[in-house]
């Protein structure tokens, strides 16, 4: 059994295919990212920057990413919605999201989709 406990540890929690929506159509200038170990504290996502803050309340955790000049990636997701893609009831995990790059005068602020694969 201590076998099979390591496999789970082993298998990433990753969010793949996020993308932003703004009034339900797909922002094209944002290129879909994913982000792994995303229930963990420590989550890392495939876009140009590190993990920037992160923050854990009773109802929601917000996680930021950025590269210091260029992108900026504030992502919020409730509590629950962790809970039920972690544990499989959701394939697909909604939050919010404001996304900005260098090139933009305001960012884009939607809702983020993302395919849940544990």
């Amino acid at each position: 059994t201590l076998a099979v406990a390591f496999s789970f540890l082993a298998r990433a929690e990753s969010l793949t295919g996020c993308k932003l929506y703004v009034d339900g159509v797909q922002v094209t200038q944002i290129s879909e990212f994913s982000i792994d170990n995303y229930s963990s504290n420590k989550p890392s996502a495939t876009i140009d920057g590190e993990l920037l803050d992160f923050a854990k309340t009773d109802k929601v955790v917000k996680m930021s990413f950025s590269n210091e000049c260029d992108n900026m990636y504030e992502i919020t997701f409730s509590n629950a919605a962790l809970a039920k893609a972690k544990s499989g009831e959701f394939r697909t995990l909604i939050g919010k999201a404001s996304i900005g790059t260098a090139d933009l005068e305001k960012p884009f602020v939607g809702l983020l989709k993302c395919n849940v694969n544990n």
